[in-house]
């Protein structure tokens, strides 16, 4: 029957009906009784199968908005730790140059000093212990002390990157999973990467895309799987179980 939402459409339809199967054994009155009756019924059930289709679009949305927001949080999480890791790199590099600058900085004050002094004698007097101190900067390589942590940052930061972390990268949505034989059901899944090959599989058959209308003829339990491929084309699976059960 298809879904008008209209009272009259609903009151011909089972009236005509109704006259054909039992006019001998009811009135006019009767007849236009049960017919409004039952369009009230299809109205009712009309409005709530598009109040269910509604809440199902709705958490659809919801759950796709949610993956996205996950993602970019992840990534930018991810740009975090690289900036992060750069910049102790860089700092770690930084140590020794500025040791050597801040050495040759000091030969060269003292120098000027030198080159200035009216009194020579005093200065030279003082030589020997400034260039002691001045040879106690160092500018020693110190990425090698420092390279076991820097490197176990590192591998910390990139499991961040490889595995996703905090972010289900594949799902299906099912609004029920128990049926009746010759029940349908419209089921969606969804992807973070959608670009990639994904596709439904049931009892060996496979079927592209993501949205998959399931209907049995026979009892019993399927177990229904959603397959992707990552960034890394790695083949990526989740599944639920429907049931399918005889009318009482």
């Amino acid at each position: 029957m298809t879904k008008r939402f209209n009272f009259w459409d609903h009151f011909d339809e089972a009236y005509t009906h109704l006259e054909k199967k039992h006019k001998s054994r009811l009135t006019d009155d009767k007849l236009v009784s049960f017919a409004s009756e039952l369009a009230l019924k299809l109205v009712e059930i009309d409005f709530k199968e598009k109040e269910n289709a509604y809440n199902y679009e709705k958490a659809e949305a919801e759950i796709k908005n949610l993956i996205l927001q996950s993602k970019t949080q992840n990534e930018a999480l991810q740009i975090e730790k690289l900036k992060s890791l750069v910049q102790a790199h860089a700092m770690l590099l930084s140590v020794g140059d500025n040791a050597a600058i801040n050495k040759a900085n000091a030969v060269v004050s003292f120098l000027n000093v030198v080159g200035n002094a009216s009194n020579e004698r005093m200065v030279a007097s003082y030589t020997n212990e400034v260039m002691t101190l001045i040879n106690q900067i160092s500018n020693k390589d110190m990425s090698e002390d420092y390279k076991p942590l820097l490197d176990k940052i590192k591998e910390l930061a990139n499991e961040g990157f490889e595995d996703g972390r905090g972010v289900k990268e594949l799902g299906i949505i099912c609004p029920r999973v128990k049926l009746r034989i010759n029940e349908a059901v419209e089921i969606n899944a969804y992807t973070m990467y959608a670009n990639k090959e994904h596709y439904f599989e049931l009892e060996g058959r496979r079927y592209e895309g993501t949205c998959l209308f399931f209907i049995s003829e026979a009892a019993g339990e399927y177990e229904l799987s959603f397959k992707a491929r990552n960034h890394k084309n790695e083949l990526l699976s989740t599944s639920i179980k429907l049931r399918v059960i005889e009318e009482n």
